[in-house]
């Protein structure tokens, strides 16, 4: 959106032909700015805060425990999925059964 404004700026020869522009990225930066705020995020201002906490923290974590711990919840989600196949087949032998 940003690059799309500064082209058209750039290539206005008058004000009449970036109005378009101008109210199209007005239009865009409300619904932004309610968008994060139904969110609970106070606007962009504050959406650029949140990233530069997570970049400080997830920064300060070593990599190798990022990919540990990724590999763990990839381990346990194939676990859920077995255990999910197995009481499948229970629910199909219990309802072959009757029971």
């Amino acid at each position: 959106m940003w690059i799309a404004l500064d082209q058209g700026l750039r290539q206005a020869t008058d004000l009449a032909s970036i109005l378009p522009d101008l109210e199209a990225f007005l239009a865009f930066t409300r619904d932004l700015q309610q968008r994060l705020g139904t969110t609970g995020v106070d606007g962009v201002s504050g959406a650029l805060g949140l990233h530069r906490l997570l970049e400080q923290t997830l920064g300060a974590i070593p990599r190798a425990d990022i990919e540990r711990a990724l590999a763990e919840v990839d381990a346990l989600a194939r676990t859920l999925a077995r255990y999910a196949d197995v009481l499948a087949e229970l629910k199909a032998l219990r309802e072959r059964l009757g029971i």
